[in-house]
């Protein structure tokens, strides 16, 4: 076990998240991370109150969390009023400013996860009282704003955090995929990590057969970046291309090229916590002082 401030937060064997991003990311695969003690959250997207409800009712009442984009809740703020009253794990806010959702979500204690591309980003989320920041770098799957990889951000996120002398958790996103990756994101100062494409590839994704047999024989030469300008910034996308699908489908991270296998949930959280820890010993043995 690798015991982490965002292990004991959760109740967690695993300080690992499913990264709700993505509609890859669906109600069976999070009820399978969460039943397997990793934090499984629900990528919302547009699905509507029907919808929603059926995702609950699936799950379990307090089992999962939720994903949603701060661009809906503006548009639609009845959404948040109907995910807090199924009492969830956690509620992760990403795409936009989480200050005017944060105190709602709070005042009934569930914990606030906030995706952060920038410094700026994350100095904003730790002045409005988010208990969580997830630095998501641009080796992720989904949208992003494409201006800092994942290892260059991440340290400096945490140093926003020391900085801010609050308690404020941190996890990393964005080509997350095996041991090494999540050994280095605790090295460099997260509590855990999100991923999404390792997740995808399992016994319990909703993904088609032929799609997954497709992922496991990419490598990261075979994610491209597609660009295009959403509300006045640039945005980018990393979707797989040469296997005969559309581009649109389905992004992937450009850790891609690490995963080779599709098991149960169990036991790719099992396998990435037992090698992760046998990795950090490693190292510590490898360091001179």
């Amino acid at each position: 076990m690798i015991d982490t401030h965002f292990n004991r937060r959760f109740g967690l064997l695993h300080p690992m998240v499913l990264a709700p991003l993505n509609p890859a990311s669906d109600w069976r695969l999070a009820a399978a991370v969460s039943d397997a003690g990793g934090l499984g959250l629900i990528h919302v997207g547009e699905l509507d109150t029907k919808d929603l409800t059926e995702c609950y009712l699936r799950t379990g009442e307090d089992a999962v969390g939720w994903g949603i984009n701060i661009q809906r809740l503006e548009r639609e703020p009845e959404v948040l009023d109907q995910l807090l009253g199924y009492r969830p794990r956690a509620i992760l806010l990403y795409g936009g400013d989480p200050k005017p959702f944060v105190d709602r979500i709070q005042t009934i204690k569930v914990p606030v996860i906030c995706v952060v591309e920038t410094i700026d980003m994350a100095r904003r989320a730790i002045a409005s009282g988010v208990e969580i920041l997830a630095a998501h770098g641009n080796g992720c799957a989904g949208s992003g704003s494409g201006t800092r990889t994942t290892m260059a951000l991440l340290p400096e996120v945490a140093d926003a955090i020391y900085a801010s002398h609050t308690e404020t958790l941190l996890l990393c996103s964005g080509g997350i995929s095996d041991a090494r990756s999540v050994a280095a994101a605790l090295i460099m100062g997260a509590d855990g990590v999100m991923m999404g494409t390792r997740f995808w590839a399992s016994q319990e994704t909703s993904l088609p057969q032929n799609q997954v047999n497709a992922l496991l024989s990419l490598t990261g030469d075979d994610v491209t970046v597609c660009s295009k300008t959403d509300n006045c910034h640039e945005v980018v996308k990393r979707t797989w291309r040469g296997i005969g699908m559309p581009e649109d489908k389905q992004p992937v991270s450009e850790g891609v090229g690490t995963i080779h296998s599709a098991p149960s949930i169990d036991t790719i959280l099992n396998s990435l916590t037992h090698k992760t820890s046998r990795l950090m010993t490693h190292i510590q043995r490898k360091v001179v002082e």
